[in-house]
C-alpha cells in the first residue's frame, strides 16, 4: 500500500468515525424508545455510505492499477507502439486476439483494437473482471 492509498484509507476511517460520533451526539438526551425507532433508518444510511466508500475505493484501486500498467507497458504512448515481437499494440499493449476476445466477453463488439480509447476502456473492464493477469506489468487490484 503506497502513501496515497494510506492517506485515502485514513480519510475513510476519519469520515466513518465522524459519522458515528455525530450519530451518537444526535441521540443524547432522547428517550430510549425514540432512539430505537430512529436507529434503523440511520443504520441503513450508514450501510449505504459504507457501500459507496467501498465502491469508491475499488474505483481508485482500478485507476491506480490501470495507470501503472499503461506507464509500464507503453509509457502512456499509443500511436505506433508495438511490443511482444509485433504482436501487441498501443497504449495498453493488447494483442489483437486477446483484445477481441475480451471485447466479446465485455459484450462490446464495436470496440476496435487500434483505438486508444477502446484499449483504455477494455483495460478498465478487464481489471474489474479479474483479467489483469494478462498484462506482464499487473500487480493486482
Amino acid at each position: 500500500m503506497d502513501k496515497r492509498d494510506k492517506v485515502i484509507a485514513g480519510l475513510i476511517v476519519v469520515i466513518v468515525l465522524a459519522i458515528i460520533l455525530l450519530q451518537f451526539g444526535m441521540y443524547m438526551g432522547r428517550t430510549a424508545s425514540a432512539e430505537v425507532v430512529e436507529f434503523t433508518p440511520r443504520t441503513g444510511a450508514l450501510d449505504l455510505l459504507k457501500q459507496q466508500l467501498s465502491e469508491t475505493r475499488l474505483d481508485l484501486e482500478v485507476e491506480r492499477e490501470k495507470l501503472s500498467i499503461i506507464l509500464c507497458e507503453s509509457g502512456a504512448i499509443h500511436h505506433n507502439v508495438w511490443g511482444d515481437g509485433g504482436k501487441s499494440y498501443g497504449i495498453c499493449q493488447f494483442q489483437k486476439r486477446t483484445f477481441y476476445w475480451m471485447a466479446e466477453l465485455a459484450n462490446k463488439p464495436e470496440l476496435r483494437w487500434k483505438r486508444r480509447d477502446d484499449q483504455v476502456w477494455l483495460l478498465d473492464w478487464a481489471l474489474r473482471h479479474g483479467y489483469g493477469k494478462y498484462w506482464a506489468c499487473y500487480k493486482g487490484v
